[in-house]
């Protein structure tokens, strides 16, 4: 979604009464200043401020809401992806209305998208945590079979009656074990750095909702 005000007009004076009103309220969000030629280019968007009706019809995108600034004329019909079309009378006043209408329209959807976006950070740190404890215990599962089956091809390779056969098989055995071991040690450096990862999306998370 568009989460800059789209201001729709050929007049730059238009623009800068709604820049003053921001100005003077103490906030101004991001916007973007189109002549109506442009503004069919433009896709669906969050909030626009429109001169007069005819500016209305050239959002063929849509728009979640459309201010209308207009003299008595009526609205025309629009398009059924129009989320809401507010209408504002031009006369004494009328920048501060649009202007405080499309700044919270503006707030609201960059809130919503702060939101979605800590939703999908706790989704992703809830899989990390799962990814973590099931790679934390198959390296603990692992380790202690491979400790006991180094353990004993080391006796077995200590025992003098073994023959060559068996004794080439057992080092095999031991060769793949320490494979095995390069693994586990794998595994523990993923561990951490999954771990380290957790750390850095927790602290963001938080940075988030404190804000």
């Amino acid at each position: 979604m568009f989460t800059k005000a789209l201001i729709v007009s050929d007049d730059p004076g238009f623009a800068n009464a709604l820049s003053w009103s921001w100005r003077h309220a103490g906030c101004v969000p991001e916007y973007e200043f189109v002549p109506l030629a442009e503004a069919a280019a433009r896709a669906a968007i969050c909030v626009a401020v429109v001169d007069g009706p005819q500016a209305l019809l050239r959002l063929s995108g849509g728009a979640a809401l459309a201010i209308v600034v207009t003299a008595d004329d009526p609205l025309p019909e629009v398009e059924g992806a129009m989320g809401r079309v507010v209408r504002i009378i031009r006369r004494e006043g009328w920048a501060d209305i649009a202007a405080a209408l499309a700044l919270e329209s503006v707030l609201r959807e960059q809130a919503m998208q702060r939101v979605n976006e800590l939703e999908n950070q706790l989704r992703d740190t809830e899989r990390f945590t799962a990814l973590g404890k099931v790679i934390s215990e198959a390296q603990h599962g692992l380790a202690n079979a491979l400790t006991g089956l180094l353990g004993h091809t080391e006796l077995l390779l200590m025992d003098s009656g073994l023959g060559d056969e068996s004794r080439r098989k057992v080092t095999i055995v031991q060769a793949m074990s320490m494979k095995i071991y390069e693994v586990l040690q794998r595994l523990s450096e993923t561990d951490r750095e999954i771990r380290m990862v957790e750390h850095k999306r927790s602290r963001k998370v938080a940075g988030v909702v404190s804000r």
